[in-house]
């Protein structure tokens, strides 16, 4: 007996990395002179972290032929 997996395919968020570069929004305020925009990187949410999501258009029945 064969157990297949699903299949998988590169997260197209983080194009299969994993990670992703996100904002941070710093607004102008009493404390602060200037708003600025801050880049960081971090985990994808998409895929969390694994850089593969599930392919939705898999098709199983034509893997067993």
């Amino acid at each position: 007996m064969t157990h297949l997996h699903p299949r998988y395919k590169p997260c197209p968020e983080c194009e299969g990395r994993g990670t992703v570069l996100y904002e941070r929004v710093y607004s102008h305020n009493y404390g602060r002179d200037v708003g600025f925009i801050e880049e960081y990187e971090d985990t994808c949410e998409n895929c969390g972290g694994t850089g593969q999501i599930e392919d939705d258009d898999y098709d199983e029945e034509e893997d067993k032929q």
